[in-house]
């Protein structure tokens, strides 16, 4: 009689997964994602931990993507992935794909105006977990970038325009080694200071004055850049804390970028 034997099924190792480089994250998450093998079993995700790869997550073979929430803000992380295939008690790994690695977003905290002068604003941030800052102007129409700004920078100044408002928006951001993942924005509103007017030391007309110059004293309204005629109505309703006199030649005035009154017409 014959003697019977068990038989085996031979298992062919699955081949190399080729994981996506292009990978979505937040501050909380990472999602990783490849292409998808036949014939497997399912996946299994190494994650590295220091110098050592550990198998982290073990997926069904329909998945082709996963999100790790087992992150931390401003962290960088390396990912692998492998196929499988078991049979029969016995399991085989395909060759590990190359590393990806992946970042989680940063933050933005405060960030604030701490001094406005005539020809500059300084702004300040709080520190944050970061690869570096970028600092925009936002001009309504477009965010002009700045300044690139390094992670243990804390604050800038900014050259303006006297009697000027602008905006300024300040993101943080972490290097994955190819590309950058950006925290959401954080704006400021700033407003530089008018010139102080002085008072020319030619107080009187020459052979070049205009014939419509003359010298008097006008009352200023620092806030809308208009002067007034001395008992104009407008110039009776000026706070006090935009008003200012100013004796003088007309001219100076608006040589200085100073409107005169539609109603008074100094």
């Amino acid at each position: 009689a014959g003697t019977k034997s068990n038989a085996v099924t031979a298992i062919t190792i699955p081949k190399q997964i080729h994981i996506i480089g292009k990978y979505k994250s937040d501050e909380s998450f990472i999602k990783i994602s490849w292409d998808k093998a036949s014939n497997v079993t399912g996946y299994i995700i190494y994650k590295k931990t220091g110098d050592e790869w550990k198998e982290y997550k073990r997926v069904g073979k329909n998945e082709t993507d996963f999100k790790d929430k087992k992150v931390d803000i401003a962290s960088t992380y390396k990912y692998r992935v492998a196929s499988y295939v078991e049979s029969g008690g016995v399991t085989k790994v395909g060759k590990k794909s190359d590393a990806l690695t992946a970042v989680t977003k940063p933050t933005i905290k405060g960030f604030y105006v701490i001094k406005e002068s005539t020809d500059s604003i300084k702004v300040e941030w709080d520190k944050v977990k970061c690869d570096g800052y970028e600092l925009y102007w936002d001009k309504g129409s477009e965010l002009k970038l700045l300044r690139t700004i390094g992670k243990n920078e804390t604050g800038d100044k900014i050259t303006c325009d006297p009697g000027k408002k602008y905006i300024f928006k300040l993101r943080s951001y972490k290097d994955d080694g190819t590309s950058k993942k950006y925290s959401k924005y954080a704006e400021v509103t700033g407003k530089t200071k008018v010139l102080p007017v002085t008072t020319p030391k030619e107080t009187t007309p020459s052979p070049s004055v205009p014939s419509n110059d003359y010298s008097s004293t006008f009352i200023l309204n620092k806030h809308t850049h208009v002067f007034h005629l001395d008992g104009c109505r407008d110039a009776n309703r000026i706070k006090e804390e935009n008003r200012d006199i100013y004796t003088g030649l007309r001219s100076y005035l608006i040589n200085q970028g100073w409107d005169p009154c539609d109603h008074c017409c100094p």
